[in-house]
């Protein structure tokens, strides 16, 4: 069934989708990764570039489908760049030379085969130094999938539910993180490695599962589904590596392919909100199109979603481009929603992001308005309750539907918040005390709520049954000298959170339940 599954992915994806799995399969083999494309213009015919263990540098062209003459000749120009022109890349001599291989997960038809091969000894013939072709094909590349993630399929009946349920949910949907992290822990990387090798199988097992439970997200061109399910291995990577005190030489190159993944959807996304003239949907639309708190909902998800991909330093966006998204936030900025504490971080990255782009006032009202609100209904203790951050946007959405045979309780949070701690110290470090000290005493009635782990790698797992509900009240004699100490106090950070800085601002999206005050110190901290 697994081998089925795998085979119906592979059939169905294009390059872009199975290359960061083609990559972990190579390095399961030895290779070092050089680079993993996005598929710019500047590639030289070179998506992927590796140097095997005998030391040969060698250059990929992913391809997608079956190549026969008529797709051969349109490729040619790009595949005569993969073995005539040599391997640009920092580091790499040369005047070494290169293997070249052609890679598609479709049928390379006979006649191109014997064109390839014609080609390889009329140069070898007449001396041309230039690369010799070889061809992976889609049964190839098929039992390498196989083979890298074997041992690690699911074989108990709960394990194969959840593994199906990702499998086979609608890819236009909003993905089913909870069972993806299900499925993630409970097979490759749910063991504790007791040698080098099972360490690297189990993160390689963990790439190829996860690419192609992605399959109906990515037929669908769900961006953020796909960007949502990458965070998710992120931090099961992250947590698995901090668990067991993996070497980083064993998963830095994983992870990197990981979070390349992450960017590369979420600019999809951006780039699709930036061509489009407002966020409906419907089919058709006009009449059918949606509206009201789903618009509202997909509003703020998109837009918080790619102001956090344009705070990463690794996504090198231009001044244009970043100066389009701020104003895309600035214009929709009335239909932004707090549904609930799960809506905080992709606010705080709107908030973050208009400050760097020198909009600070449109960034202030954003956090004024959710500190004022959330203390003002919390002291009041009646009325409307703000839903905790472990409850989801859909949760919130299906709470308007007549037909629900059960409804999310959460009216025994009425006066608690998770997040109004972080708002504090964000308002701190701006030195606002104009905004936090008219909201003090009421502020003091409020109770604040934080759940620790008590292992510090379980910060990246969905649910932990480990830990400790920390809650306390700001005290009516509190200094603003030593709220302004707290919030800049960097050395409290955990050392997990330290570790994958560059992920945890992904990480809050996907597990928004995680938000911390040190966790929103990390990522003021990076972006300053």
């Amino acid at each position: 069934m697994i081998e089925r599954a795998i085979e119906n992915w592979l059939t169905r994806t294009n390059e872009r989708n199975y290359q960061a799995a083609f990559c972990q399969v190579l390095m399961h083999q030895g290779h070092r990764v050089l680079h993993s494309s996005s598929h710019g213009p500047m590639e030289q015919g070179k998506d992927v570039i590796t140097v095997e263990p005998d030391g040969e540098y060698c250059g990929y062209q992913t391809k997608t489908g079956d190549i026969d003459l008529k797709e051969w000749r349109n490729i040619r120009g790009e595949v005569q760049e993969l073995v005539e022109l040599p391997i640009d890349y920092p580091g790499v001599d040369k005047s070494k030379g290169h293997r070249a291989y052609l890679v598609t997960n479709g049928v390379v038809t006979d006649p191109v085969r014997v064109e390839i091969s014609a080609r390889n000894e009329d140069n070898l013939r007449k001396g041309r130094q230039y690369a010799q072709l070889t061809v992976i094909a889609r049964d190839e590349l098929l039992k390498a999938f196989v083979d890298a993630q074997g041992r690690f399929v699911p074989t108990e009946l709960p394990d194969i539910r959840s593994f199906l349920e990702v499998y086979l949910s609608d890819g236009r949907a909003m993905l089913p993180k909870e069972k993806l992290f299900s499925v993630l822990e409970l097979t490759a990387l749910g063991e504790e490695p007791t040698r080098k090798s099972d360490a690297v199988d189990a993160i390689t097992g963990s790439l190829v599962i996860t690419s192609y439970l992605l399959n109906g997200f990515e037929r669908a061109q769900n961006h953020y589904g796909m960007a949502e399910g990458w965070a998710a291995l992120a931090a099961c990577l992250a947590r698995y590596v901090l668990r067991y005190s993996v070497p980083k030489a064993q998963w830095a190159t994983s992870m990197s392919l990981v979070m390349g993944e992450i960017r590369a959807n979420l600019q999809g996304l951006r780039d699709e909100a930036l061509a489009r003239e407002d966020f409906l949907e419907g089919n058709p639309p006009g009449l059918f199109a949606d509206g009201g708190p789903m618009l509202r909902a997909r509003t703020t998800i998109v837009l918080g979603a790619i102001a956090c991909v344009e705070l990463d330093s690794e996504s090198k966006s231009d001044a244009e481009t970043r100066r389009r998204v701020a104003q895309l936030i600035e214009k929709h900025a009335k239909r932004l929603w707090f549904w609930g504490e799960s809506a905080f971080p992709y606010l705080l990255h709107m908030i973050h992001f208009l400050e760097q782009e020198n909009r600070e006032l449109a960034a202030f009202r954003i956090l004024t308005n959710i500190f004022n609100t959330l203390v003002d209904v919390n002291y009041g203790r009646r009325g409307t309750v703000f839903a905790p951050p472990y409850f989801s946007v859909e949760e919130i959405l299906a709470e308007s539907l007549p037909d629900q045979l059960e409804r999310a309780d959460y009216r025994g949070y009425a006066g608690s918040s998770f997040v109004l701690g972080p708002m504090i110290e964000m308002l701190a470090r701006r030195n606002r005390r104009d905004v936090v000290e008219p909201k003090w005493r009421k502020l003091t009635h409020v109770e604040q709520q934080e759940f620790v782990p008590d292992l510090d790698a379980d910060v990246f797992s969905w649910r932990t049954r480990k830990g400790r509900n920390r809650s306390f009240f700001f005290t009516p004699t509190q200094s603003w000298a030593g709220l302004q100490a707290t919030a800049a106090d960097e050395t409290a950070i955990p050392g997990s959170l330290r570790a994958f800085r560059s992920l945890v601002p992904y990480h809050l999206l996907v597990c928004p339940h995680r938000t911390s005050a040190a966790a929103v110190r990390l990522i003021e901290a990076v972006g300053a």
